[in-house]
């Protein structure tokens, strides 16, 4: 019975240490993801209405909104991006 419960408690702190060693997302990385789930939700939402969905950096906040394909800014966005 004691080796039973003394392998339990070295399987578990095998397991808690282990996830310790998984590599944390950098800010950067982090930030980027949270934008592209933020802009994957109001696509669809923006489609509904006939629009597209716009992400804008102002003073280091990112802006979302759904404007019209013919969009000055939406034009130039889609323009910058590589093919």
């Amino acid at each position: 019975m004691k080796t039973i419960a003394m392998s339990a408690l070295v399987l578990f702190f095998a397991a808690a240490s282990a996830s310790g060693d998984t590599p944390k997302p950098s800010e950067a990385d982090a930030r980027a993801k949270l934008e592209a789930d933020i802009l994957a939700q109001l696509l669809p939402r923006c489609a509904k209405e006939g629009k597209v969905a716009l992400a804008e950096h102002v003073n280091g906040t990112v802006m979302f909104k759904c404007v019209s394909p013919d969009d000055p800014k939406y034009k130039a966005q889609q323009a910058a991006k590589p093919p």
